[in-house]
């Protein structure tokens, strides 16, 4: 199984890679077009490179993937509200 390191390097390479094949001056048939446009890509997962899809409009490099969000939902205890967050402050600053 691959870790998230070797995971976000294997996706960065690829992104490298693409970019670079496009820019060459190398003909390339439409469908190797359509595949470097992909993989080269910044709809990515922020965490880990993988490729993500919104259904709204999203700055590049802003999304995460299923998996990395599940994995970010279970370690971090879900999602907090910012009034949450700052009263979970406020009550360790209290008791501190």
């Amino acid at each position: 199984m691959m870790g998230l390191a070797d995971k976000t390097i294997a996706n960065c390479k690829a992104l490298v890679a693409a970019t670079e094949a496009r820019a060459s001056e190398k003909e390339h048939t439409d469908l190797e077009k359509q595949s470097l446009y992909v993989a080269a890509s910044l709809d990515r997962c922020r965490r880990c490179g993988d490729h993500t899809m919104s259904l709204i409009p999203a700055p590049p490099l802003s999304l995460l993937c299923v998996d990395c969000e599940e994995t970010l939902r279970a370690t971090d205890g879900g999602l907090m509200w910012f009034s949450e967050v700052v009263a979970q402050i406020s009550n360790t600053e209290d008791s501190g």
